[in-house]
């Protein structure tokens, strides 16, 4: 387009020089070089402007990041919220994780509490280590700051008797479950693909699927229920995530928790008489856990 508009100035310029020539007669043609170049050189250049200069002018646009940038007052607040909006982006990272991990429960539990004479002295209880599946989700606010909620598939203990219940073995089994949310800090920079870290956080605890066994039955005098109390308590863990790649990690973790409750056992004889025991079971238990993460 621009081509066609600059032949097109030399042609009207042209023409009009044509014209002049020819009306002008010999002499014009004589005095050519000497008084007819300038007015027609000036009305070639004027001509070239008008088809070329104006059509430029008129296609100018303000930029947004020339004109409004550079006159706006509010140009360097502008800026400071687009870098900073921008950093907080890129900052932030999401993983998603999946795995193994082994509980080593640590349990204690005072001898079970009934009414006189129903109840053995020390009769106690021994919960199991347990193994299972790992899952969570991270999101990191910043490049050392974030949270994590770990989670899993409920994993079945298995209680034996301890004292005056040792001779009766498998006496029952309960599951749990234990999201915890953890505030994670990371050591090292973002180029790192060694990055160890450390969280603080709050664990829930709840049993389901409470189940005494036939060994346990008869240990108690006759079928029994068992519920034992959700939990709430503090949990740390520390850990390291080695970068595979920018998208995928391996993490290995170290937790512990704070879990307490109480345990109610009621049985109904053969005779239909009912008997309730209680005892409180204190967990420290230690997960150890190794997962492969996506981080988007």
């Amino acid at each position: 387009m621009q081509a066609i508009r600059t032949w097109g100035a030399v042609a009207v310029a042209s023409g009009g020089f044509q014209q002049a020539k020819t009306a002008a007669g010999g002499q014009a043609l004589a005095q050519y070089h000497g008084t007819l170049v300038p007015p027609f050189r000036t009305a070639l250049l004027r001509g070239f402007f008008q088809q070329v200069g104006a059509p430029r002018a008129a296609e100018r646009r303000p930029s947004i990041h020339g004109d409004f940038m550079n006159k706006t007052p509010f140009a360097p607040l502008l800026a400071a919220l687009l870098a900073a909006a921008t950093g907080s982006a890129l900052a932030q990272s999401q993983t998603v994780y999946f795995g193994g991990g082994y509980i080593n429960i640590n349990s204690s539990s005072g001898p079970l509490q009934g009414p006189p004479g129903t109840t053995p002295p020390n009769a106690r209880l021994d919960v199991d280590d347990a193994r299972t599946v790992i899952f969570g989700y991270q999101r990191y606010f910043n490049d050392q700051w974030g949270i994590d909620l770990a989670m899993g598939i409920p994993p079945k203990h298995k209680v034996y008797g301890e004292g005056a219940l040792e001779r009766f073995g498998h006496i029952s089994s309960s599951k749990q479950m234990a999201p915890t949310l953890f505030a994670n800090y990371r050591f090292g920079t973002a180029g790192d693909k060694l990055r160890p870290f450390v969280g603080v956080g709050i664990n829930y605890t709840r049993f389901i699927d409470s189940k005494s066994t036939a060994a346990g039955d008869t240990a108690s005098g006759g079928k029994t229920d068992l519920d034992l109390s959700d939990s709430w308590g503090l949990a740390a863990q520390a850990g390291v995530s080695y970068a595979i790649t920018p998208t995928w990690s391996l993490n290995a973790t170290v937790a512990t928790a704070r879990v307490k409750s109480d345990l109610t056992a009621t049985t109904t004889t053969a005779r239909g008489a009912t008997i309730v025991r209680r005892t409180t079971i204190d967990f420290n238990p230690t997960a150890f856990t190794l997962t492969a993460g996506y981080s988007f």
